[in-house]
C-alpha cells in the first residue's frame, strides 16, 4: 500500500504518522505508473468517444502538462487523430448528450497546447452540438440532446455537464481568446447554480428536471462526484482568465464559496469525501467515502491555489490529507501491477439510498483519470510543520 512520502519518510509509511519539520509529497512517480499502466490497459487510438475516456485522458493530459514528457502528449494525441476523419464535416446529431461531446476536451487542450495539427473539426462539431442543445427556460444547457439513444427526456441538467462541457470552453477560452467560450461557460455555470446549488450549504444537488419544476434528488442531498465537477470545471476557467478581469470577479466567489462547503465536509478520518457529502456524514457505514470524487475535489483546491482564487494554508493542507488518502487506495497486486480502489461506477440521478448503493469498482478509468489529475498536481507539495 502506498502512503506519504516526506523528507524524512520513505514511500509505505502510515499516513496518520506524525512529523516535524517541512512535510512534502512526492507523488509523481505514482502518477505516472498509473499513466503507464492505463495507457497500456486502453490504447489512444481505440477509445471511444465518450466521457469516461475524457476523464482518464485529461488526467494523462494533466501528466504532461505538469512533466513535459511528449510521451503523454502522443496518447491522447493519437486519441484524437483517430477519431478526427468522424467528425469532418459532421452534422449537429454527431453527439447526443454533453458526456459524449467531452471528449472534444482534448482537442482543445492539444489546440491550446500548440500542437502542429489541426483538430477543428472536432472542436466545430462540439460548438455546434452547444449551439443546438435543448436549453431549459433559463437558458441551462440540457444533458441529453434531441437525438439520445436511450431516449432520455431532453428538459433535466445535470451537474455532470458543466465538467462534460465547462472544461471544453474553459479550455477553448484559453486555446483561442475568443470571449464567447469564456461568455458562455459563465452563463452556464450561473444557470446551472439558480436551479441546482444550495444557496444555504452551497452544494449542488445533482439534476434539475423542468418539467417537475423540481431538482433530483428533491431533499437536501449532494452527491460528491456531481460537485467535484462543477468545482474543477471552474477552477479550469479561472486559471485561464486574469485575476481582476470581470470573469474572475464574477466566477471566483462563487467558487471560493463552493469550495468553502466542500472543505467542510471533508472526512476527518482518512481525508477523502463521502459519496453523499452532507448526509449522514459517515455515521452510515454505507455511505462510503469515494475515491474519485475526492481525487477531483483536492485536485479543485490545488488549482485555485496555482490561480490565487484559493489562498491560505488549510487548502493545501485538505489536498494533503486527501492525497494521501487517494494513495492509500492504490495497491501493489501479487503480479507488480497497481489496483485503484473505490470509484463508484457511473451514477444517474436519484434519491440518497441510490448514491450509497451506487457499487465500487477497482480500476474504472475514470478513476485512473481523477487519480492521476490529483497525484500529478501534488507532486511537491509542502505542508509546514504543526
Amino acid at each position: 500500500m502506498f502512503g506519504l512520502s516526506t523528507s524524512l519518510l520513505l514511500l509505505g509509511c502510515a499516513p496518520d504518522v506524525q512529523v516535524t519539520g517541512d512535510t512534502y509529497l512526492e507523488t509523481m512517480n505514482l502518477a505516472e505508473a498509473l499513466g503507464a499502466q492505463g495507457t497500456g490497459n486502453w490504447p489512444g487510438e481505440a477509445l471511444f468517444f465518450d466521457w469516461t475516456q475524457a476523464v482518464w485522458a485529461f488526467g494523462v493530459h494533466r501528466l504532461y502538462a505538469t512533466t513535459g514528457d511528449p510521451s503523454w502528449q502522443d496518447y491522447y494525441r493519437a486519441w484524437m487523430d483517430s477519431a478526427l476523419p468522424d467528425y469532418t464535416g459532421a452534422e449537429p446529431d454527431v453527439f447526443y448528450s454533453s458526456d459524449s461531446m467531452s471528449p472534444a476536451i482534448l482537442a482543445a487542450s492539444l489546440q491550446l497546447e500548440g500542437v502542429d495539427a489541426d483538430y477543428g473539426a472536432i472542436t466545430a462539431a462540439a460548438d455546434l452540438y452547444l449551439d443546438q442543445a435543448p436549453r431549459l427556460a433559463n437558458g441551462a444547457i440540457a444533458h441529453w440532446g434531441y437525438d439520445n439513444p436511450w431516449g432520455y427526456e431532453t428538459d433535466q441538467v445535470w451537474i455532470d455537464s458543466q465538467f462534460m462541457f465547462g472544461a471544453y470552453l474553459a479550455r477553448m477560452a484559453a486555446a483561442t481568446g475568443e470571449p464567447s467560450y469564456r461568455d458562455l461557460y459563465l452563463e452556464q455555470y450561473q444557470a446551472f447554480s439558480e436551479l441546482c446549488r444550495d444557496e444555504t450549504a452551497q452544494l449542488y444537488r445533482h439534476a434539475w428536471d423542468d418539467s417537475d419544476q423540481r431538482n433530483i434528488p428533491v431533499g437536501d442531498v449532494y452527491w460528491a462526484r456531481g460537485n467535484s465537477w462543477v468545482l474543477v470545471s471552474a477552477a479550469e476557467l479561472l486559471a485561464s482568465v486574469p485575476s481582476g478581469s470581470s470573469a474572475w470577479d464574477t466566477l471566483q466567489p462563487l467558487f471560493q464559496q463552493h469550495a468553502e462547503a466542500l472543505l467542510a465536509t471533508q472526512d476527518e478520518d482518512d481525508g477523502l469525501w463521502h459519496t453523499v457529502l452532507n448526509e449522514p456524514q459517515g455515521d452510515d457505514p454505507d455511505n462510503y467515502t469515494e475515491t474519485s470524487a475526492s481525487a477531483l475535489v483536492a485536485y479543485g483546491f490545488l488549482r485555485g491555489l496555482q490561480s490565487g482564487a484559493l489562498e491560505g494554508e488549510r487548502w493545501q493542507s485538505s489536498a494533503f490529507e486527501a492525497t494521501v488518502g487517494v494513495m492509500d487506495r492504490i495497491d501493489e497486486r501479487s503480479d507488480g501491477k497497481l489496483s485503484l480502489e473505490g470509484t463508484s461506477f457511473g451514477t444517474n440521478p436519484g434519491d440518497y439510498e441510490h448514491y450509497v448503493g451506487i457499487e465500487q469498482v477497482d480500476d474504472l478509468m475514470l478513476g485512473y483519470g481523477a487519480a492521476i489529475m490529483l497525484l500529478a498536481e501534488a507532486d511537491g507539495l509542502n505542508i509546514p510543520s504543526h
